[in-house]
């Protein structure tokens, strides 16, 4: 998976930000060849009560970006759930595969706060 640091608005869980206090945000993706596509499967979680909270309300969700530079291929695949699964032809994707993901908000939230 690639996680570079670039911009994003306020406020940001990640490594190389500290807008979080004592929480994370962990993602995995393993894969499967299956004839004629790839099929994914992503995980996610955090430990912070207030995320976890927007994703359960439908507020947020968990999303993974794929993006594959010599296809031009890019998918935005956004879950609920900690684990999903997501199919994708095989002749969409030549080369490296870039994952990216995040947790959104789904809606605009007046005055957000997070302990």
């Amino acid at each position: 998976m690639v996680n570079s640091h670039r911009l994003y608005p306020y406020p940001v869980l990640s490594e190389a930000s500290d807008d979080y206090v004592d929480s994370y945000f962990r993602a995995e993706v393993e894969h499967s060849y299956v004839t004629g596509f790839i099929e994914f499967i992503f995980w996610a979680e955090t430990n912070n009560e207030e995320l976890n909270q927007l994703i359960e309300m439908g507020m947020a969700k968990i999303v993974f970006h794929l993006e594959c530079a010599q296809t031009g291929f890019r998918e935005a695949v956004a879950f609920s759930t900690s684990t999903n699964n997501y199919v994708v032809k095989e002749e969409c994707l030549n080369g490296k595969l870039q994952i990216c993901p995040f947790i959104n908000v789904m809606q605009q939230i007046e005055n957000y706060t997070n302990k």
